[in-house]
């Protein structure tokens, strides 16, 4: 890797770009950690044009590998020396990536309510669901779209949740002011769903992913050059026997023990019993209080082989491109072959050389003091744990069957169903039309904006033997004026994804014109017992109408996890959205051209995933 690779980018403290930092003056030190938060350090020259940025509280770097986003934050201290053979001195920089937003945050009982006197009307926010989506819902309730802006600093008014893929086990949770970190980073070891708050577009978009295996395909071995140094520490298990405490108090309260098999292994092996006191006095579900002592015995229930290995970035061991954090890899120790996971990347960069490493497998041990040592005490352990046992909390289940409905139907409940996980967009809103124009004029239409986006996971209990499912329609261009809204999809009483807004039309002008975007359309809340996740649709862009200059045709609203919305051509009618719930995009006109259509809003979707108990 050379220093060309790696590309450094200040922001200031509203969020723009100032300037890229050059090889000659590079010198950047940086560490992505699993389930954590990362750092940065950088150094510069004082008399550097960007230094002045960085001394500004909320100013911060962007870095790049290769194009591809490595790791982005804002500034927290920073230092400053000069010598007799550096009279100008060097100003270094120290700073977090933007999970600190995740980290300043706690997760409130009731966190739709700003005022935190009034958290004594809830106990606990207890939601369930998939891993990722569980973090997101957190993460959002707290500090993304959805938590009042009361509780939102600057940054947080910048973030975009991104897209939800749904991965990992099914997992509840039930928080009091827990660190909102602390909370994603048990959800995320748990699941092996890494997040990742990211600079972009000015904006902190929120990015999950889910660990890969590629065991069988990446092969570390010191012996063979692709390790550069490797280090081994053992240490004995820090709980045998997790006994956990529920409701009630004294001879009433409730109380269960949780073991494994690796744990009384290593009872016999270490020829000590350790037991660990679990409050969970917020819960009386056993299901719950189970997956805590579950969770503190995969953290900690077994022996553990502390691995820093460092791979070299070579053409069989590419980073970004053959691995990444949070990927399962085949390591070689001694001779011994093992398969782990990658739980910090490393980036080193100056104006002679650049490189990329990984530590591999449980390196708390050699990161003492990390937010990872912390709340995460063994990556390996948590996922093989819930690779070799039953599940926690729930049944066995087979491979879901999907359901995608693109109309209005029932959906009937059938035999042996667990639970069903229902995700539904709203339709996209239609473009406004362009007036019709005459000499020396120009016209124009905003774009539509999406639907929204709805998701829940139900369990069958609470399901009645049918249920109607409406799939909105997409909004209808008018030619010249607003467009129509998108129509509403839902799922019963349970859920609905709001339907997006027509673009507006601006009358024909001689003058410039910017009509008003159109807005996107809203999650409604749950109306039945199961674990919910709403987030509103995109409005569309604004048209900026120049005649005799130039026209900007706005793109239709892009919804939650679809495509972008429409864009079209000037003196055209506009452009459909993207399936499922784009927005249309707007139209424009130059001068002496008839009325336009803006373009229609795509339908909305439905879709129910039916989970079935194994035989």
């Amino acid at each position: 890797m050379q220093s060309s690779d790696i590309q450094v980018e200040v922001f200031n403290n509203v969020m723009k770009r100032k300037g890229q930092i050059t090889s000659q003056f590079l010198d950047v030190e940086a560490h992505r950690i699993a389930f954590s938060q990362g750092n940065w350090k950088l150094s510069l020259p004082r008399e550097h044009a960007l230094v002045k940025e960085l001394w500004a509280p909320g100013s911060g770097i962007i870095i790049r590998v290769r194009n591809k986003h490595f790791l982005s934050g804002p500034t927290e201290t920073f230092s400053y020396e000069a010598t007799k053979d550096d009279p100008l001195g060097t100003v270094v920089f120290v700073g977090s990536d933007f999970n600190c937003l995740i980290y300043d945050a706690t997760a409130w009982p009731s966190p739709s309510q700003p005022d935190v006197g009034l958290q004594i009307v809830v106990s606990n926010d207890v939601r369930s669901g998939k891993a990722e989506t569980l973090m997101r819902a957190y993460i959002n309730a707290n500090i993304g779209p959805s938590a009042p802006a009361a509780r939102k600093s600057y940054f947080a008014t910048k973030i975009n949740m991104g897209i939800d893929n749904g991965a990992g086990p099914m997992m509840t949770k039930s928080p009091r002011f827990t660190n909102l970190g602390v909370l994603a980073a048990q959800i995320g070891a748990f699941g092996n769903i890494n997040f990742e708050m990211q600079y972009r577009n000015e904006d902190i978009i929120l990015v999950t992913r889910e660990g890969l295996d590629r065991s069988a395909f990446v092969r570390f071995d010191i012996r063979n050059g692709n390790l550069t140094s490797e280090s081994i520490q053992v240490t004995p298990p820090t709980v045998t026997r997790a006994i956990v405490a529920g409701q009630e108090e004294g001879v009433d309260r409730q109380l269960l023990m949780r073991t494994s098999t690796d744990s009384l292994a290593a009872e016999v092996a270490w020829n000590r019993k350790i037991e660990q006191f679990i409050d969970q006095r917020q819960t009386s579900d056993v299901a719950e209080l189970n997956q805590a002592g579950d969770e503190a015995i995969a953290a900690g229930g077994m022996s553990a082989t502390g691995v820093k290995a460092i791979p070299t970035d070579t053409t069989n061991g590419i980073y970004g491109v053959d691995w990444d954090l949070g990927d399962k890899v085949t390591v070689v120790i001694n001779g011994v072959e093992t398969k782990t996971y990658i739980t910090e990347v490393a980036l080193v960069a100056n104006k002679d050389d650049a490189g990329v490493g990984a530590s591999i497998g449980d390196v708390t041990n050699f990161l003492e003091g990390t937010a990872l040592a912390n709340t995460v005490a063994n990556v390996e352990n948590r996922v093989s744990n819930l690779e070799r046992n039953a599940e926690w909390h729930a049944p066995k289940m087979v491979t879901p069957i999907p359901r995608q409905y693109s109309s209005g139907t029932t959906w009937n409940k059938p035999d042996k169903l667990a639970y069903i996980r229902v995700r539904a967009w709203g339709a996209g809103g239609a473009g406004g039309g362009a007036p019709a124009t005459t000499t020396g004029q120009g016209s124009g239409g905003s774009a539509g904006g999406s639907g929204g986006y709805a998701e829940m996971i139900i369990p069958a209990s609470a399901l009645p033997s049918s249920v109607t499912v409406a799939v909105g329609l997409g909004g209808t261009p008018a030619s010249g004026t607003t467009g129509g809204a998108g129509g509403d999809s839902l799922f019963g009483a349970f859920l609905t994804a709001g339907g997006g807004l027509g673009g507006f039309s601006s009358a024909a002008s001689t003058g410039s014109a910017t009509p008003t975007p159109g807005g996107g359309g809203g999650a409604s809340g749950s109306g039945g017992s199961g674990s919910f996740m709403g987030t509103g649709g995109s409005p569309g862009d604004r048209s900026i109408i120049v005649p005799g200059s130039f026209n900007w045709i706005g793109r239709g609203g892009q919804p939650p996890g679809g495509p972008q919305g429409g864009q079209s051509l000037q003196n055209a009618d506009g452009t459909g959205g993207g399936n499922p719930g784009g927005g249309g995009s707007g139209s424009a006109n130059a001068a002496s051209q008839a009325a336009r259509l803006g373009g229609a809003g795509a339908n909305g979707r439905v879709i129910v995933e039916e989970y079935y108990e194994a035989a």
